[in-house]
């Protein structure tokens, strides 16, 4: 499980793996990736609390080994609660090649991010 401040600037650097826990090699040829945080597993794209892609925080840094680096800013943990959430990646290779993955971090994988509160600010 990961754990983020909430308000801090963070930077994750994630290894990539499939469904059957493969690195997943071919990051060079994805259209987009979109790294979400989600109050629920199942909630859509659309209802994510923090999106972002590979034109805003998200970067494909070594994608022939398969680790890609994804920029939390400030803002994009202040609204959050303190709470456990969930965080997603998704691969698109085309409109219709669309993959959910399974995050790995620090080499161990979890979909699960608790998000906590920072040292109170005056």
């Amino acid at each position: 499980m990961l754990e983020i401040k909430k308000g801090n600037k963070i930077t994750l650097e994630i290894l990539v793996k499939d469904e059957v826990g493969n690195t997943i090699i071919n990051l060079s040829t994805a259209n987009d990736i979109l790294y979400m945080i989600k109050v629920s597993k199942t909630d859509l794209n659309a209802d994510a609390l923090v999106s972002k892609n590979l034109a805003d925080g998200v970067t494909a840094n070594s994608p022939s080994t398969g680790y890609i680096t994804v920029v939390l800013d400030p803002s994009d943990t202040e609204s959050l609660d303190a709470a456990t959430r969930f965080h997603a990646l998704q691969i698109e290779y085309s409109a219709t090649d669309i993959k959910e993955i399974n995050l790995s971090y620090a080499n161990a994988g979890s979909d699960g991010i608790i998000i906590t509160q920072d040292v109170i600010r005056t």
